[in-house]
């Protein structure tokens, strides 16, 4: 079974969506990845965990700062129209 078609059936499991028959398809197809089991070496296995880290600490620290960047401009931006609009009335005879 292709990966798009295993996703799939796991998105269906979780939403309550999935047929009786697909259940059975994903549990024994879950049953089948479980006892294929190929040992990795040391070195792999903290490669592996390395890699998982980094990812990990990639997807936590990008959306702060992207966060923090978007609030900054939005103040600055909201800022700028407030001091215009007061020079504008400060303006107006």
């Amino acid at each position: 079974m292709g990966q798009d078609a295993v996703s799939e059936l796991i998105k269906r499991y979780l939403n309550g969506t999935s047929t009786d028959a697909e259940n059975a398809i994903l549990e024994s197809w879950y049953l089948e990845q479980s006892t294929k089991s190929s040992p990795l070496s040391l070195e792999e296995v903290e490669a592996e965990e390395i890699l998982m880290w980094r990812h990990l600490q990639q997807s936590i620290k990008r959306p702060f700062i992207i966060l923090f960047f978007k609030r900054t401009a939005s103040v600055i931006w909201i800022a700028e129209i407030i001091l215009r609009m007061k020079q504008l009335l400060k303006d107006t005879p």
